[in-house]
C-alpha cells in the first residue's frame, strides 16, 4: 500500500511518504500513522467517491497511543482495513478528526500494487 501523503504525521521522518523527500518514488507501507491526535478525539476515514464510512477510532479505541513527547496527544496507526477487516481499495480518501474542541480533515490516496500491497 502506497499512500500520499501520509496525511498526519508531522515527523517527516523514513520511512514515512512524501514525493518530495524520495525523489518522486514512494516506498511502500503495511500501516499508516496518523500523528498529533488529542486525547478523546475520534478519527473517521471515509471514501471521497461515496462518501461511506471506512473505518471509525473512537476514544480509547486499542490502536490509539500516546505520545511519550507531548501529553495530551497521541497517534493512532491505521493498518488498511476497513470496519470488517477487510483490506480498502486503492482511491481517494477523507479523514475527519473531532474533539471536542476541534475539528480537523484532509484528504489522501492509496495506490496498491497488482498483488494488493
Amino acid at each position: 500500500m502506497v499512500v500520499y501523503p501520509d496525511p498526519m504525521d508531522f515527523q517527516h521522518s523514513p520511512p514515512y511518504t512524501n514525493c518530495m523527500d524520495c525523489g518522486g518514488f514512494v516506498p511502500p507501507v503495511s500501516s499508516l500513522k496518523f500523528g498529533c491526535i488529542p486525547v478523546g478525539a475520534t478519527l473517521k476515514i471515509y471514501t471521497i467517491s461515496l462518501g461511506g464510512l471506512v473505518r471509525s477510532f473512537p476514544p480509547g479505541d486499542p490502536n490509539f497511543h500516546l505520545s511519550g513527547t507531548n501529553l495530551g496527544v497521541g497517534t493512532i496507526t491505521w493498518d488498511g482495513t476497513n470496519g470488517d477487516g477487510n483490506p480498502v481499495a486503492a482511491g481517494f480518501y477523507l479523514y475527519v478528526i473531532e474533539s471536542p474542541s476541534n475539528r480537523t480533515f484532509g484528504k489522501f490516496a492509496i495506490s496498491r500494487s497488482a498483488n494488493g500491497s
